[in-house]
């Protein structure tokens, strides 16, 4: 069937031809029943006739219309008429972004603009599991009105779900934008100048390969050329694998600092390097969209230091990156109000840098980042001291303490922080410098150790000795009671210090033990009671049922600790524990809620808060508020292990699994010796289909804590990764041990998964005798569990779910 003006296919007629490409011709065409102007693109006949190629059309139809987003275009129906197949899409005035650049930059606040609607589009695919694989100017249509609609999914895949790597089973696809390809077939599915690193290593994609693809449009659109040319297709796959651009203020000296930053951290070679998510792409782009509307985002041309006014810019040059910023923005609101671009640096204000990690290699970035943020947003609670949102090393150069005080100085500080982490053993010691740096003079020096990888308390004390040494003091607040650190009298107590640690490595037993000799020589001290009170809760959590002597003594000690002290927030908030556990969700996240509009709570002990009521959100169905709980907890403390495995543990929930898995590798990070972060990780890696991956973390887990629930994931993990006699070895150890709902149910899922549906189905009864309740979200979990998909018609089966459903109130 010829293509021409004025044709009509099925109820469309057609009006020009706009566009053609890899996998198709586009028609601007008017639907003649519903009168509007719709596009059409064609399968080409001889491709309708090649199965492979119609497929992969139909799957471009398919996938782009599971995204409902005002950025994407939208697909309205898929069909065939005589030999050929055509989508029928939502019809966009604009023109291709690639006909807008012609080598010109646009304008920082234009990139920022398109490129956050670009970036939040693609979050909500990636969400679903759709890689676009094929960003590109030529498939971003630009509106009259600044618009963007990001077209042609034709090479989408699904992330999850068994989605094979890009190679060379995958179809040819030469990208009519590689002048420099040459002729002949690329094996390569994409455009070759837009590609990742691994995307052209034809290894496994993740959603962050779309972000370094939109990293190279963002570059191109700032700078007015691409990143990585060669005048050879070999050249330009080396200069993508080395990834390596020309710096962009080299090109650009007027680009924002923060622009800068974004480029260089969606373009890092290392897939880890990158933002995580592209959601934490888009919140940037939109921040520096903000801060460029607002006047207060400096480029490198205003930070050199020819003149006193060059060399005062705002504070807003340091804004941290991705998974830090609102962390950023929280450890500087206190002065942000009153700060303004063009003010003189300030012995009030102060810049920390991230520290250097000495002795641990794994996760060293994040760890030293993490500490100098967690000093950040403590000291931002000192009243008359200004705290700098923490900058990336990068930020501050690659020379000495001079440069950097310079750096420091221009960006407004009067006084620098900097410093290392030496981690031995099971020991962290802690050396930071204060540094004055309109003097490039050292004003003071602080050294500490810690044992038990208890970074949170640590960066927490070296706040407090900072702020003094500034004239500052922290405010009287009430502590995460983990971070507890008592009179001096009660401190210089071995039992307050052993009641810290058993509670920190939750050994329950020694934990009431050496809280009641504490009670016993301080009967009148508050936190002293507030320890009791949590030993007391973790024993009637592992032990009793209300009624039971634990939860007697627990009740005891709750309303002891509100004798001494009635304005505690932890007697509110063990109570709203104690709530949810019994299936009083809702007035149960009432209660958190009304602990969190207390002013008097510490940065940590509100994330703890924050992360506790996100858990319960999510068993709610509150996946929106629970996310936003998640946010600002991982921002108020991030050095705690214990607060990001319960972050990782709410994004599990969420099926996030992506971003639990880097929360949970962070939590590893900050304390390896952890089996619950180590289990964790191991479960987050299983649930992506990365089982052999997962072997080792699940290993150590049980090797570090000799857990039911922690020793049996691991068989499920080895009989997946084709380990069958270990896998075997593994589940009998576990089987072994004390029982416990968590451990029951993994263990049956690797007697089905090794052909025992009868171990299975005993096993799945023992979790329900041994679970103390459930949430209206559990039934759908085992359920939907793709490892007990073998069982779903079986009606013992559907008796379980039946069960869990009345259990949660549901029936």
């Amino acid at each position: 069937m010829n293509l021409e003006p004025g044709r009509t296919i099925s109820h469309y007629r057609l009006i020009e031809k706009v566009g053609e490409g890899g996998m198709g011709v586009v028609w601007k065409a008017e639907d003649t029943v519903l009168g509007r102007t719709v596009a059409i693109k064609f399968l080409p006949a001889g491709s309708a006739r090649d199965e492979e190629r119609r497929q992969m059309f139909l799957s471009e139809a398919r996938l782009a219309s599971s995204v409902s987003e005002a950025s994407i275009v939208q697909v309205h129906e898929f069909g065939r008429e005589e030999d050929l197949d055509f989508i029928v899409m939502e019809y966009v005035d604009g023109k291709p972004l690639n006909r807008i650049l012609h080598g010109r930059p646009l304008p920082p606040e234009k990139v920022a603009s398109m490129g956050h609607q670009v970036a939040h589009a693609l979050s909500r695919a990636h969400r679903k599991g759709l890689l676009h694989r094929d960003l590109k100017p030529a498939n971003l249509l630009v509106t009259p009105d600044g618009d963007v609609k990001v077209v042609d999914f034709g090479l989408a895949i699904l992330s999850g779900g068994g989605a094979a790597p890009v190679g060379a089973e995958d179809p040819t696809i030469v990208g009519e934008e590689d002048p420099a390809a040459g002729p002949g077939p690329v094996p390569l599915a994409g455009t070759l100048p837009y590609m990742s690193p691994e995307q052209v290593r034809s290894e496994k994609l993740d959603a962050r390969s779309d972000i370094f693809s939109l990293g190279s449009v963002l570059y191109e659109m700032t700078t007015g050329q691409r990143p990585f040319v060669g005048a050879t297709r070999s050249d330009l796959v080396q200069e993508i694998l080395r990834a390596r651009p020309i710096a962009v203020h080299d090109l650009v000296p007027k680009v924002p600092l923060d622009l800068d930053r974004i480029l260089q951290k969606a373009l890092a070679p290392k897939p880890g390097d990158r933002y995580q998510t592209m959601e934490d792409l888009a919140v940037d782009l939109k921040r520096l969209g903000q801060d460029l509307d607002a006047g207060s985002s400096p480029s490198y041309e205003d930070l050199k230091p020819a003149t006193a006014s060059r060399r005062r810019v705002g504070a807003r040059a340091w804004i941290a990156s991705g998974a830090f910023l609102l962390a950023a923005v929280a450890a500087a609101a206190v002065w942000l109000a009153g700060w303004r671009p063009g003010a003189p640096a300030d012995a009030g204000i102060v810049l920390i840098l991230p520290l250097e990690v000495r002795g641990q290699t794994d996760g060293a970035e994040y760890v030293g980042r993490a500490f100098a943020e967690t000093i950040a947003v403590n000291l931002s609670q000192v009243k008359g001291l200004g705290v700098l949102p923490v900058p990336d090393l990068g930020e501050m150069g690659r020379g000495g303490t001079l440069d950097r005080s310079r750096r420091a100085l221009a960006a407004g500080a009067g006084r620098m922080l900097t410093g290392a982490l030496t981690v031995g053993g099971d020991t962290v010691h802690a050396s930071l410098n204060l540094v004055d740096t309109r003097r490039n003079l050292l004003i003071a020096g602080f050294s500490r150790d810690v044992g038990g990888r208890s970074l949170t308390p640590l960066a927490i004390s070296l706040a407090g000795e900072v702020a003094t040494a500034l004239g500052g003091r922290p405010p009287k607040s009430y502590e995460y009671f983990l971070y507890l650190t008592g009179t001096p009298a009660m401190a210089a107590s071995p039992d307050f210090g052993e009641a810290l640690g058993a509670l920190r490595r939750l050994d329950t037993p020694a934990a009431l033990a050496a809280t009641g000799r504490l009670l016993d020589a301080f009967p009148n001290e508050p936190d002293a009671h507030v320890l009791r009170a949590t030993a007391a809760f973790n024993a009637a959590e592992e032990g009793g049922a209300p009624g039971s002597p634990a939860w007697r003594t627990y009740e005891e000690s709750l309303a002891a600790l509100e004798r001494v002290d009635p304005g505690s927030p932890w007697v509110g908030f063990f109570r709203a524990y104690s709530i949810a556990r019994s299936g009083q969700t809702q007035e149960a996240i009432r209660g958190f809620t009304r602990i969190l509009t207390r002013d008097d709570l510490t940065p940590a002990a509100r994330a703890y808060i924050l992360s506790i009521r996100s858990y319960w959100l999510v068993r709610e169905g509150n996946q929106t508020a629970a996310l936003a709980d998640v946010e600002e907890a991982t921002h108020l403390n991030p050095t705690d292990d214990r607060n990001l495995g319960i972050v990782s543990a709410t994004l599990l929930e969420l099926d996030r699994l992506d971003e639990a898995a880097v929360r949970a590798g962070q939590a590893v990070a900050l304390n390896p010796a952890s089996g619950q972060n180590n289990s964790l990780l191991g479960e987050c890696l299983y649930r992506m289909g990365r089982w052999k991956e997962s072997i080792a973390p699940l290993a150590k887990a049980c090797a570090l804590s000799p857990i039911q629930w922690y020793c049996a994931y691991e068989a499920p993990a080895l009989l997946r990764a084709g380990r069958a006699e270990e896998a075997l070895g593994a589940a009998q150890r576990a089987a072994s041990m004390t029982e416990s709902s968590e451990g029951a149910y993994e263990l049956a899922r690797y007697y089905l998964l090794a052909g025992n549906r009868a171990e299975a189905l005993r096993l799945l009864g023992r979790y329900l005798d041994l679970s103390p309740g459930f949430s209206p979200n559990d039934a759908d979990k085992v359920a939907h569990d793709p490892d007990l998909a073998a069982l779903r018609p079986d009606p013992r089966f559907q008796h379980i779910i039946a069960e869990i459903k009345a259990r949660a109130g549901r029936e």
